[in-house]
């Protein structure tokens, strides 16, 4: 069984295309990095970004609902 520190290793550089795949609501989000987009779970206007690290780590923040530092939780929220 593959264990989260290897998965995200061999994730790492490649979250984009991983977060479009999984999660496609969002890509508003992955067209418009670094910038403020709504959040895909609440809405509102521009309360949500992905870090310019986001393919390395997959991480992004919202305003309200917080930060997910990594792609695992991103998806898992999303």
């Amino acid at each position: 069984m593959m264990k989260a520190k290897e998965l995200k290793q061999l994730a790492s550089g490649r979250w984009e295309s991983i977060v479009a795949s999984l999660a496609p609501q969002l890509a508003q989000a992955i067209e418009r990095l670094p910038h403020h987009v709504p959040c895909p779970v609440h809405g509102g206007v521009d309360g949500f970004r992905l870090f310019r690290d986001f393919d390395e780590t997959g991480g992004g923040v919202c305003n309200t609902c917080g930060i997910q530092h990594d792609g695992h939780t991103l998806i898992m929220w999303a």
